[in-house]
């Protein structure tokens, strides 16, 4: 069986913030992975000509580490699912979804004012931080490192 679509038919007050992160999220990470494209869980920034990719499990500090490198003049790829391309120069991460997923307390930190939607992630309440056309890249960017943030997985 062949699958090229996905049909959403959402009842009629469902909140389109939590829609969109559900199909942003893990819909399309299953989505891309189904299709043989290599894909992390992580935000990715461009630090010096070059994305680097900070994984690790959900509340982890991933999206509130973007937020403050790009407060620092980085520019963000996306947050949550980074698509990954082979290349003959190497790897690439793929821009995404043009938001960050913050909690009040990030958006506390970075001066960003908390009224806009919000849903529960699988630890805390995020709030969708729109991002700037300034702020955001909507190119591929070679891969320069992937971090980890969080405890150490064991095997």
């Amino acid at each position: 069986m062949s699958c090229a679509r996905i049909t959403v038919a959402p009842h009629a007050g469902a909140d389109r913030w939590k829609l969109a992160n559900l199909l942003l999220g893990a819909v399309t990470g299953v989505t891309l992975m189904q299709r043989s494209v290599p894909t992390l869980h992580g935000c990715a920034v461009e630090v010096d000509g070059s994305a680097v990719v900070m994984c690790g499990p959900s509340g982890a500090g991933k999206s509130t580490l973007a937020m403050l490198l790009h407060r620092r003049g980085c520019r963000i790829l996306d947050d949550n699912i980074v698509p990954l391309r082979r290349t003959p120069a190497g790897w690439e991460a793929l821009p995404g979804s043009g938001f960050l997923r913050l909690t009040k307390e990030t958006m506390t930190l970075v001066r960003q004012s908390v009224g806009g939607p919000a849903f529960a992630s699988p630890s805390v309440l995020k709030h969708v931080h729109v991002l700037d056309d300034d702020a955001r890249l909507a190119s591929p960017l070679r891969l320069g490192r992937v971090l980890w943030i969080g405890p150490v997985p064991t095997c």
